[in-house]
């Protein structure tokens, strides 16, 4: 199958998309990667097109291609062109169904920016095996959700086995508490656009509404998905006072654990060892006080469908979002690995901070996630399924991610 594109944007006009789009414009020649935009409708496209020649004035003869979601010849006439799709159409729950099967279906690897666990499950369900057949990669999470977790464990878990000495041998746990806990805790201080607000609110009113209407669940047919996740423990992590970061915290339901639970298999993280995982919100206790609140407020307006629409309503307007070359220093990651067997507790702490606002950097991120597979299809070194971004991608997209700023740090090791 000859394929004239190397990367598709779909969904391209909006929020995220189009940040995407300006950074394929400013960084990515069209004649060393030949890209182009989708979505469906052709006016916005063409806008969009206007908007980039205007700003740059080279770099800008992209292709634009018409599809939709609802029409499978259009996913499928686009797919079958492309040998990547990056896709930015959510709720991803609802509308990117069609997407994967057509990917499968047209050979083309597969990265979305997707923060819904149950979207992620049902890709691992339905798609692990189909993918592998077919040779296809496909890759969900590829944003803020859930890269900086899912490397941040991946480079700790290998710094602690090099500062540990574990490379060439097995964990040496006596007892059922033995093994490695790491914890991520996220410091965010932005809004959200208006596909992540809507998403979020669907996620909700889906999951938690059972006053009025149907659940529009996403079920997979397979029942559940070739990993296991045997080496990951059961924890649950709890609102605290905690030392590492000198703040209160609490858990932070996003699809992280999922992604580290499908990495933790892929992987098998350090040589087989049992380790568990949790990830916090870093809060002052008023800042708490009040989110706790505000979800309680939330919960109860997804019990309707005016109390969804006005939820949503709230939120910024279609397409738009939080201004992000004015907005820094938004996110914080730090990474906590406390290892513990029979020579006793030892800790590992690393971090990094995102030079760019949230968004910016889940354009980032993606795009770099996309020119990661077209490294591996050169050097012909792609894993095929459905993977993680650390699985995938692994030692090289965090080199990809260093030159542009995105670092990870030691920030502190007491190992023995």
């Amino acid at each position: 199958m000859t394929k004239d594109l190397d990367v598709v944007i779909f969904g391209a006009y909006g929020f995220t998309g189009k940040l995407i789009v300006k950074y394929f414009t400013e960084n990515i020649n069209l004649q060393d990667v030949n890209w182009a935009i989708a979505g469906r409708s052709k006016g916005q496209l063409l806008e969009l097109k206007k908007e980039m020649m205007e700003t740059f004035k080279k770099n800008t003869d992209f292709q634009v291609i018409v599809a939709s979601v609802s029409d499978e010849k259009s996913l499928d006439d686009m797919l079958s062109r492309t040998q990547i799709l990056i896709n930015c159409v959510g709720p991803f729950s609802l509308y990117s169904p069609p997407v994967l099967a057509s990917c499968v279906k047209n050979k083309t690897h597969y990265l979305d920016i997707t923060g819904e666990p149950q979207y992620v499950k049902y890709m691992f369900d339905e798609y692990s095996e189909s993918a592998k057949k077919s040779q296809v990669l496909m890759v969900p999470c590829c944003g803020i959700d859930s890269i900086p977790a899912d490397l941040g464990v991946y480079y700790t878990l290998k710094k602690t086995k090099e500062f540990s000495k574990m490379n060439d041998k097995k964990w040496d746990a006596v007892g059922k508490n033995d093994g490695i806990q790491v914890e991520v805790f996220v410091k965010v201080s932005e809004k959200p656009s208006y596909g992540t607000w809507n998403t979020l609110v669907t996620m909700l009113n889906d999951r938690y509404s059972c006053c009025f209407g149907s659940r529009k669940t996403l079920k997979s047919k397979k029942g559940k998905s070739v990993v296991t996740s045997k080496l990951l423990k059961r924890y649950k992590p709890s609102v605290h006072y905690n030392s590492d970061v000198s703040s209160f915290v609490l858990p932070f339901p996003t699809s992280d654990p999922l992604i580290i639970k499908y990495s933790s298999d892929l992987l098998e993280y350090y040589n087989g060892a049992y380790f568990s995982f949790g990830n916090y919100l870093v809060s002052g206790l008023f800042s708490m006080i009040f989110l706790f609140i505000a979800v309680f407020l939330i919960l109860i307006f997804v019990q309707f469908p005016f109390g969804k629409d006005l939820l949503i309503w709230l939120g910024h307007k279609k397409g738009k979002g939080p201004a992000q070359d004015e907005v820094k220093d938004t996110f914080e990651v730090k990474c906590v690995a406390t290892l513990k067997d029979k020579d006793g507790s030892q800790k590992l702490i690393t971090s990094t901070k995102l030079p760019d606002a949230g968004y910016l950097a889940t354009a980032k991120y993606v795009s770099e996630c996309a020119l990661c597979v077209l490294d591996l299809i050169e050097k012909k070194t792609i894993t095929y399924g459905v993977q993680t971004t650390a699985s995938a991608f692994g030692d090289h997209l965090l080199s990809r991610l260093e030159k542009i700023g995105y670092v990870w740090k030691v920030e502190s090791n007491k190992f023995k």
